[in-house]
């Protein structure tokens, strides 16, 4: 390690200083609203009902899908079922979870 890399090292391991902002931290995080937990009941449902969704489409449109793609499809029709249905799934709790 030459000088000039442990003079490097030195600044960039030493604590900044801190700015003097007379209170402006303090006084901004205060009047940030706090968060609100009444929703969380509300997401967990939301949840607990797209599994159940997600899984009476599963029970339902399986054999229709399935066959539908064996038709169709150069691949194996469970292969092509399973991704469908995943598809389905999935993309309803994507979205509860990017809108959060």
């Amino acid at each position: 390690m030459t000088h000039a890399d442990r003079e490097l090292d030195k600044m960039l391991r030493s604590p900044e200083p801190e700015l003097p902002d007379s209170g402006f931290t303090e006084t901004v995080l205060r009047r940030l609203p706090t968060k609100r937990w009444a929703r969380t009941p509300m997401r967990r449902w939301t949840l607990a009902s797209a599994a159940a969704l997600g899984s009476l489409s599963t029970y339902l449109l399986a054999d229709p899908i399935e066959h539908a793609l064996s038709t169709y499809a150069a691949f194996p029709a469970p292969v092509l079922t399973i991704a469908t249905l995943a598809l389905l799934v999935s993309l309803p709790l994507a979205w509860i979870l990017y809108t959060e």
